[in-house]
């Protein structure tokens, strides 16, 4: 790990120029469990949150600090201020003409419908023939209820199913993000919305055993990139220069998504790690 380490720096110090002496990133992120963990048992522990410091060591000749900020913080320090970077940005059209985007993107899963494993069998009347569900059908199930929050966005297929006009499945709306995950554990709700490695998160730091079953939500993409993402300064663009470079070598690849074993589903990391190759 050491000589693999060694090399990669070898190869940051000389791709593109020299990045000035003293030249300095500020790191924005959210506190968004399991991607970045402030407080808690797993305080730092992060795919992030690690992901993150191993950027920074392969990225000689800059200083870096990190700052925890909402994602609307975010997207409006970053194209007003030289020398600020985001690592788990997702790429958007009006997104691209605030910052530069690395070239490269790690896949994350996608989020999936949960259920309680002993009741798995009652969301089957609302699959389709490859076992995942249809919204449309669940929308109109009598004997079913499900729970979300409203301090998040689900992406826009189940925001318009949660917002349907028609919806008749019945539908509890709570405020703190893990609070569908507690209903659900308490047998108060039958399904909620959540990312793999958040139900992952939400398991170990509350110490539950509770067996879960989930399925993909019909017409979703298998998964969904984030980038680095940095201010269209000077600054900014030899970060990205440097990074863009460093990720291109598949060793420099491997150590840079190791820390996704942690959380990520065993299919979904090792589509990210082979993505070097």
């Amino acid at each position: 790990m050491r000589c693999m380490l060694f090399r990669t720096l070898l190869l940051a110090a000389s791709v593109g120029s020299a990045a000035t002496a003293g030249e300095h990133i500020t790191w924005l992120h959210p506190e968004f469990p399991p991607s970045y963990i402030a407080s808690g048992e797993f305080a730092g522990q992060g795919y992030l949150d690690r992901q993150l410091a191993v950027l920074q060591k392969m990225l000689p000749g800059f200083t870096h600090s990190t700052v925890t900020a909402p994602l609307a913080r975010i997207w409006h320090e970053l194209p007003r201020t030289d020398g600020y970077c985001f690592l788990g940005a997702s790429i958007t059209e009006e997104r691209l003409k605030l910052g530069l985007f690395s070239k490269r993107g790690i896949d994350t899963p996608i989020i999936h419908l949960a259920m309680r494993a002993e009741q798995a069998e009652r969301v089957r009347p609302y699959l389709d023939a490859e076992g995942e569900v249809v919204l449309d059908k669940l929308k109109t199930a009598a004997d079913m209820q499900g729970a979300y929050t409203d301090t998040a966005t689900y992406g826009s297929a189940i925001d318009d199913f949660i917002h349907a006009g028609d919806r008749t499945v019945r539908l509890s709306k709570v405020v703190e993000m893990r609070h569908p995950f507690t209903l659900l554990e308490r047998g108060r709700t039958d399904f909620i919305f959540v990312w793999p490695e958040q139900l992952t998160f939400y398991k170990r730091s509350s110490h539950s055993d509770l067996a879960t079953a989930s399925f993909r939500i019909a017409g979703s993409s298998a998964a969904q990139p984030y980038y680095v993402a940095c201010s269209k300064g000077a600054v900014g663009d030899r970060a990205i220069t440097r990074i863009d470079a460093i990720l291109a070598q598949p060793e420099a690849w491997h150590e840079f998504v190791a820390p996704l074993r942690s959380w990520f589903p065993p299919v979904d990391f090792e589509r990210a790690d082979k993505a070097a190759d």
